[in-house]
C-alpha cells in the first residue's frame, strides 16, 4: 500500500485527481482517506479553478475491496470528515467539479461522483450498484434517487443490475 493509489497534480488551472489501484481500482479504507485529503488539497489550491476525478484503467472504480474485508469507509477518526460531511465538502467546493467516468463504476464508488457537478462518461460507462446480489438492502438509495431519478434508481436498486450511461444520460 502506498499513497500511490490516488494522486493530485495540477495541470495549468486543472486540479486532477487519479485514482490509481490496478487492476479495478477498488477502495479500501486507507484509499478512501487518501481521496478525502486530495479533496482538500484540491480546495485549497488556488491555482486550480476547476478539479477533475479521473481514473486509471479500464473502469473508473469497482467499489469496495472486498478483499481486505472492508465493506465501504472505515468510521471518521479526530480530524477526518463523516461519509456525509465529505459530500456535502465536495458539493460544495467554491470551483466546478467533474468526474470522468470510464468503463465501471460500481457500488461505493458511486460515492465519488455523486457530489460532482458534472459527470462526463466514456461510451462504454456503466453504473452499477450489486447490493441486491449480496443480499443487502440499497444503503445510498436517496443518493441513487436523487443522481438518476426514482424509476431508474429503483430499477439499478432493485435489479443489482448495471445501467449504461447513455441511459442515464437519456
Amino acid at each position: 500500500r502506498t499513497d500511490d493509489d490516488a494522486t493530485y497534480r495540477r495541470d495549468g488551472a486543472v486540479g486532477v485527481i487519479t485514482l490509481d489501484r490496478p487492476p479495478m481500482n477498488a477502495y479500501d479504507p486507507p484509499m478512501h482517506r487518501l481521496l478525502t485529503r486530495l479533496w482538500q488539497v484540491a480546495a485549497a489550491d488556488d491555482e486550480a479553478q476547476v478539479v477533475v476525478l479521473r481514473a486509471e484503467g479500464k473502469h473508473f472504480c469497482a467499489g469496495a475491496d472486498l478483499g481486505t474485508g472492508a465493506k465501504g469507509p472505515a468510521a471518521a477518526g479526530p480530524g477526518e470528515l463523516t461519509p456525509w460531511d465529505e459530500l456535502g465538502f465536495i458539493r460544495n467546493l467554491p470551483k466546478p467539479t467533474i468526474a470522468a467516468v470510464q468503463g465501471a463504476c460500481v457500488g461505493g464508488a458511486q460515492r465519488f461522483v455523486f457530489p460532482c457537478d458534472l459527470l462526463l462518461c466514456s461510451e462504454d460507462a456503466f453504473f452499477r450498484d450489486p447490493l441486491v446480489s449480496m443480499g443487502i438492502g440499497g444503503i445510498q438509495a436517496p443518493i441513487h434517487a436523487w443522481l438518476y431519478g426514482p424509476r431508474l434508481a429503483k430499477e439499478m436498486l432493485f435489479s443489482g443490475e448495471g445501467v449504461s450511461a447513455r441511459r442515464l444520460y437519456d
